[in-house]
């Protein structure tokens, strides 16, 4: 199997960067920047088209994404139907922004073909109206208990100070739930 190096894909837009790279045991695409009116993602589907004909597994990092508006969420949809069923995708580090579409669209992961492995929780530290985003794995994460208690991730800071959620705890976590249960099985 041919090794990836970055290979860059074609999104039609300054605004959006797509690439492509193998690490070994998946072919990582990284996407950043702006969904919008402006992104196609018809050569992604053709590139992992063509890449999964040896059978590869994809993660598709998702730390980038910086805003998805109505006309990016339909393009992404477009996305999910085209590769629905005929490849093994992991999406991982997932954005606060791209989570938000998939908590007011559950459709946004297809059938929950699309597995989420992790995703950043957005913290606002008052004190001096700074942001942290903390990585979450859904394998060594309990969504119930962060539910209970949204600032027991907060443990692992080193910085202190007046931290609060910068989210909704049942809106954030409500689509994410159903993932995650859809997937055990």
């Amino acid at each position: 199997m041919k090794e990836m190096h970055g290979e860059h894909i074609d999104a039609y837009s300054r605004q959006f960067i797509i690439e492509s790279l193998y690490d070994g045991t998946h072919q990582v695409i990284s996407m950043t920047g702006l969904l919008n009116e402006d992104v196609n993602l018809g050569d992604l589907v053709t590139h992992m088209t063509d890449l999964n004909r040896n059978n590869i597994r994809f993660q598709i990092n998702l730390k980038g994404v910086t805003q998805v508006n109505s006309c990016g969420a339909r393009e992404w949809l477009l996305f999910v139907e085209a590769v629905r069923g005929r490849m093994n995708i992991e999406l991982i580090e997932l954005s606060p922004e791209f989570l938000d579409q998939i908590n007011m669209m559950p459709s946004f992961l297809g059938k929950n073909e699309l597995k989420i492995k992790s995703f950043y929780l957005p913290y606002y530290l008052r004190d001096d109206n700074s942001t942290k985003q903390i990585l979450m794995k859904t394998d060594q994460i309990d969504i119930d208990q962060i539910c209970a208690n949204p600032l027991g991730p907060l443990g692992t800071l080193k910085e202190k100070g007046n931290w609060e959620p910068d989210f909704d705890v049942d809106e954030y976590f409500y689509s994410l739930r159903e993932n995650l249960k859809e997937n055990e099985s």
